[in-house]
């Protein structure tokens, strides 16, 4: 055999032993999608008017977000892309639509839906999580609309204290 062609073998067999195996999302990477979207809304730095309101009363202050990982937390914290979860979402696909619907009752995140427009950008992303137990029922809906509003309605029935619910509204000012 020709020793260029030994050493190349054993060379490229060498480079590719320390390589991560790359594995592919089963389906839409939130988690990627909001890091991009804090990372552009940390650059940018808006101006965002926000109400929060608990019950019947409510507050509303136009501020700048000191920390975005903390405001789209709920929004992270929704990622399906969980190996044990590989096949638990069903997948109803269109062109400018993708919605994902757990299979199990178990599973926190019920639906996600997604929208996007003729150019393939995504125009909202929608979620329905839900957790229940023998103490608490808990739902919560997720609302973004990228470049100018995110929303955030949760309820929570606690046995012996009683339901609470609180919607966080942030308009994003450009």
């Amino acid at each position: 055999m020709n020793k260029s062609l030994l050493f190349f073998l054993v060379f490229a067999c060498a480079c590719n032993q320390n390589e991560p195996v790359a594995t592919k999302n089963a389906y839409f990477d939130l988690n990627g999608y909001f890091e991009k979207q804090k990372a552009t809304l940390i650059s940018e730095s808006p101006l965002v008017d926000k109400t929060v309101s608990k019950g019947s009363s409510s507050e509303r202050k136009r501020l700048k977000i000191k920390s975005w990982d903390s405001e789209l937390a709920p929004f992270v914290s929704s990622d399906i892309n969980k190996p044990a979860w590989r096949d638990s979402y069903t997948v109803f696909s269109q062109p400018n639509f993708i919605r994902y619907s757990a299979k199990e009752p178990k599973l926190r995140t019920r639906v996600i839906e997604i929208r996007k427009d003729d150019r393939n950008q995504i125009r909202s992303i929608l979620i329905s999580n839900e957790s229940n137990n023998t103490l608490y029922t808990s739902t919560e809906r997720l609302e973004y609309y990228p470049d100018s509003l995110y929303r955030i309605t949760k309820k929570q029935n606690v046995i012996l204290i009683g339901t609470n619910e609180y919607t966080v509204t942030g308009r994003i000012i450009r």
